[in-house]
């Protein structure tokens, strides 16, 4: 088994050139999206939130009008924006989740939109630098593993192999020593 370090949004070209097999990230299971992949069951629940600077006025999503948020390429969070702030909002995306943070630090961006739990993970190692901004936004039904169509066979181990860590409690204790403290409960 090989790992490979891609962009966000090189998982999906890579998966249907079939130069991977498995795309492993924070990827929302959508209908969008399963009319060209397979996915795993959910393993966590997926939603958005948004982060600011510490120093920033902004302290609700109604002080985000008329902001620039930045954003990871190829995520659905550009799409989240858009449609609720409509033209209200400028999106400005970049390759990798540490380079929206840096342009966050540096004032190209007055606020950033990610997942849920690594926004948590960011203000949390971060607190003296970055604040939470309103509420978690739920995106699609979770998120999953992602293969090719042409892959079933691989799901349905991925989807087996899923099941018995919950049954066995491997998942739990997965979900406590990473998630717990960042997850949506808190």
């Amino acid at each position: 088994m090989s790992f490979y370090p891609l962009t966000f949004s090189q998982i999906f070209s890579d998966l249907l050139s079939n130069h991977i097999d498995i795309g492993l990230a924070a990827i929302s299971i959508t209908e969008l999206r399963q009319e060209t992949f397979l996915f795993s069951l959910p393993y966590l629940a997926s939603s958005g939130q948004f982060v600011t600077a510490t120093s920033s006025s902004i302290s609700s999503l109604a002080g985000l009008h008329e902001k620039r948020v930045g954003s990871v390429e190829g995520t659905l969070f550009k799409a989240l924006v858009q449609e609720r702030f409509k033209n209200l909002v400028q999106i400005v995306e970049y390759p990798t989740l540490t380079e929206v943070f840096q342009a966050l630090s540096n004032g190209k961006v007055d606020a950033v939109i990610t997942d849920e739990a690594a926004a948590k993970y960011w203000v949390a190692t971060n607190s003296t630098m970055f604040k939470l901004v309103g509420n978690g936004i739920p995106v699609g039904v979770g998120y999953g593993i992602m293969v090719n169509k042409s892959k079933g066979e691989l799901i349905e181990k991925i989807n087996k192999a899923l099941l018995e860590m919950e049954t066995d409690g491997a998942y739990l204790k997965i979900y406590n020593r990473y998630f717990s403290k960042f997850s949506n409960e808190q």
